[in-house]
């Protein structure tokens, strides 16, 4: 569905580096298309139109009519919601294999958050009348973009309960043990801006860096840069237990 769904670690690149030439290739990889017949691949794919975005590109944002579903193919995008403040607050981290912007494009209502690109990217766009018709042509299409609606309204309450019952800091070593299983490893490299982590933790970085040299000062973890060393895993589970 997107990455960081529930700001546990679990990205559904995998791995850093996760991209995608083509649509056809990023159609066989994302649920909602992969398990679809060749010919159903093939109608599907030649409805979407690929592009290449640089960084910081705004795509849509609220009130906007829905006029494309969107199929990442590689880089990353955010997906915000502006405060009364005008603070940011980060709904989704978008990746490679991800579609974006479904509930919208769906339903025909406006846009609710705006579509940001972090850095240069590529994408493929598909026009809503024509994902109207192939919804109609292909009843199971239909079926797993409502399954995956379903799932992006789950992540939201899990969201709320996950930032109102867990501290920054224990949002943090969530992410952190979150991504080590992920990876296999207890060393990598942050996905993402430390700012943009701050975001999508629901936080601001100035809270995010305390916690940061407070794990670092207990000797949990090491941090160079984005560079990632966790040290003691098993002290790091006991500041956020199950």
């Amino acid at each position: 569905m997107s990455c960081y769904e529930i700001l546990a670690g679990s990205c559904s690149c995998l791995h850093d580096g996760l991209m995608f030439e083509d649509v056809g290739s990023a159609l066989k990889f994302n649920r909602v298309f992969r398990d679809l017949s060749a010919e159903e691949h093939q109608m599907i794919e030649q409805k979407f139109v690929h592009v290449q975005s640089p960084k910081h590109k705004l795509l849509f944002e609220p009130g906007e009519q829905p006029a494309h579903l969107h199929l990442m193919l590689s880089g990353q995008l955010k997906m915000v919601h502006y405060l009364a403040d005008g603070r940011e607050s980060m709904l989704q981290m978008i990746c490679p294999g991800s579609l974006f912007s479904t509930s919208a494009v769906v339903m025909g209502s406006p846009y609710s958050s705006s579509a940001w690109t972090l850095g240069a990217c590529s994408y493929a766009y598909m026009k809503r009348e024509d994902l109207v018709h192939l919804m109609k042509e292909i009843p199971s299409l239909s079926i797993r973009l409502m399954e995956l609606m379903a799932e992006f309204n789950e992540m939201l309450l899990r969201r709320i309960e996950y930032q109102t019952v867990y501290t920054p800091e224990q949002r943090l070593v969530k992410f952190l043990l979150g991504q080590s299983e992920t990876r296999n490893s207890l060393r990598w490299r942050l996905p993402m801006p430390k700012g943009e982590l701050a975001r999508v933790l629901g936080t601001v970085p100035e809270t995010l860096s305390r916690c940061f040299n407070a794990l670092i000062q207990q000797g949990v973890l090491q941090m160079k840069g984005r560079d990632i060393t966790i040290q003691q895993p098993e002290l790091l589970r006991e500041i956020c237990p199950e």
